[in-house]
This record gives structure tokens, sequence and C-alpha cells, in this order.
């Protein structure tokens, strides 16, 4: 069978284009600007890098936005007066020990890298989205850590417990521009002893409007792969694009739960499409992606065996997630599982 790259044209009438992605921006709330920005806001595809081995994670988070403005009024630059601040927050299992900024390039390199490949007949179908679905104190508060800056990044890890400091975040992230977090989605977390990182992106000579940025790398201790979607229940439906590299081999039926899926069991997607580099090695990875994990591997022994022998590569698909209000169903955030784990 004759295979072929989708092109940029094809993919505009789609969900992919040839090497990169083409989601149509959707509304979302999880993306914060300043109160005092005057233009719409909208939030694009979510994207998300993870490198794991033997309870270790690199998570890399690239903010994806769009503002509806005039092109008159964007400078040369592609920066927009006015747009200097984003705030968002991302929970995560354990209290990360490392931050870093990772180069602008990564995702196209890795759009680009883990293409897909189809017998060009690509066949639109319906949205896709989640077709189904450890207790804190009831006592405690807000803990505020060290907080932390990298490049245009300031992080606030946060760790709260019990109904009272679940009130406290609330206020603080809402006093804060980030917004307050919704009743039940605060709860699950609460639950789940899980910390809140209070992520914000400030450029005072101004962000780029078409939502270009640094991705932000963030390192912790997790037993198996995460990554933060229930955040966003009842915040409007998400498209979400990541990767998973790994030395094992992801057990596919794990994304069923959440709706997402490979080009290789999405239907829509062509007969016979597939995954470049499904199968790879750390010394065939974007530079971008190599360096990404070498500046992890200086202080993560446990990350080190990913430079040597196969290493797996999944280029995951997530369209209009939340539709329904799905994700307030999941009992629990997005969690890979491997073949043979138990």
């Amino acid at each position: 069978m004759l295979l072929k790259t989708l092109s940029y044209s094809a993919l505009c009438a789609g969900l992919f284009v040839g090497g990169l992605s083409l989601f149509a921006p959707a509304t979302d709330a999880c993306i914060h600007p300043a109160k005092t920005f005057e233009y719409p806001l909208r939030a694009g595809a979510q994207r998300g890098i993870i490198f794991f081995h033997d309870g270790r994670e690199e998570l890399i988070l690239r903010p994806s936005y769009q503002v509806e403005v005039d092109k008159s009024k964007i400078r040369e630059d592609g920066t927009l007066p006015g747009l200097s601040t984003l705030a968002w927050i991302v929970p995560l299992p354990s209290l990360p020990d490392r931050y870093t900024e990772a180069d602008d390039s990564l995702v196209s390199d890795l759009q680009k890298f883990a293409a897909v490949e189809t017998d060009g007949q690509w066949r639109r179908g319906p949205a896709k989205g989640a077709d189904r679905k450890n207790h804190g104190p009831a006592e405690g508060g807000a803990e505020f850590h060290e907080e932390v800056k990298v490049g245009n990044y300031t992080i606030q890890p946060i760790k709260a417990s019990g109904e009272k400091g679940g009130i406290e975040l609330n206020a603080w992230l809402d006093e804060n521009g980030f917004g307050k977090v919704a009743d039940a989605t605060l709860k699950h977390y609460l639950d789940k002893g899980y910390y809140w990182l209070a992520v914000k992106l400030h450029k005072s000579e101004g962000l780029p409007a078409n939502g270009t940025v640094k991705p932000l790398q963030i390192s912790f201790a997790t037993d198996k792969p995460v990554y933060p979607l229930k955040i966003n229940a009842g915040r409007g439906t998400i498209d979400l694009e990541m990767w998973l590299f790994s030395k094992q081999k992801l057990d596919v039926k794990c994304l069923d739960t959440y709706g997402l899926w490979l080009a290789e069991t999405e239907p829509t997607m062509g007969d016979g499409a597939v995954q470049k580099n499904r199968e790879t090695a750390f010394d065939k990875l974007p530079e971008s992606a190599r360096k990404a994990l070498e500046g992890a591997m200086e202080q993560q022994k446990a990350l080190r065996p990913l430079k040597e022998g196969p290493l797996f590569c999944y280029r995951i698909f997530g369209q209009n997630l939340d539709a329904g209000a799905k994700l307030s169903k999941l009992d629990k955030d997005l969690e890979f599982r491997f073949e043979g784990a138990k």
C-alpha cells in the first residue's frame, strides 16, 4: 500500500496537518489573561510531552491560545500590546523538584517526527469524547511552597488539604487571576492529596498573539505517567495532542476511558494510518527532545535508561473532550497503563 504523510492542505479540512496538527480553537476558561485585557482570547489544543521511566516523569506543557484581534493591532514582532500575562493551574500527584523552559521548536519537531501516514482517504466522523467513567483530612489549610522563577514563567506550588484548605486555595486563586476551581473538581484533587501549581507566564514587552511560547518542563515523582486532564471539567470542550515516551509498550485500551486515540486506532484517520517512529531510540529523537531529556537525566538517574536501547513513542489525540460534561464523571486523572502492568 502506498502511504503518504498527510499534507498541510488536506489537514486544513480535518484534524491533522502533515506532520503538524490543526485543531480549531476551543472555548476554554483554563487560561486567564489579566482582567484588564480587552480582546477575546481563545484556548487552542492542549499540548503535552511525557518522558517516563521507573517512577519518574518529565511533563512538558505548552499553552496554546489565539487572540481574536484585528491584525493592525499586532506589532511587527507578533506581540500584542496589553497581553503581557497569562495564568493557569496544573494539579500534580507530587511536589515537583525541577522546572525549566524547553525549546520553542519542541512541539513542531515532534509533530514532524511522529507524523501520521495514511492511504490518503481521510474520513470525517463524529467528534470523539470519553464514554465512561484516599481521602484527605477533614481539617487542614493551604500551604504555599517557595515560588520558582524559570525564564518567563513564575510557578507557585501550593498544597491544600481539607475543606479549609480548599476554601483558602480557591480564594487565593481567584484573587491572583487564576479563577476559581469548581467545587467537585476541587474536592477530587483534595481527596487525592494533589499539589497545585499556579503558573504565570509574563513578558513585560508583550506575549505573541498567536500563542507561540516556550513550553514549561516539570519534573516529579509518580508511579505511573499522568496528565492533568480532569482540571478542565466544566470549562468547555478541549482538544488534546500529546506524546508519551517510555521503555514499555502502552496498553492502548487505557485510552478508551478518556476518549483518546492513536492514528492506528481511529477509523476517521483512514485505512492503514500509521504513526512514524513508533519504535525509536534516543539518538534518533529531534535535537530539541534530546536536549529536554538530557537536562532531566543530569539530575534524575531513574530516567537515564531512556538513553539506551529501544524507546517507544506514542502520539495521542483527543477532540472535543468534556463534550457532555464527561470529564466530571472521571474518578481519576489521565493515567497511562503499560502492557503487562497489573
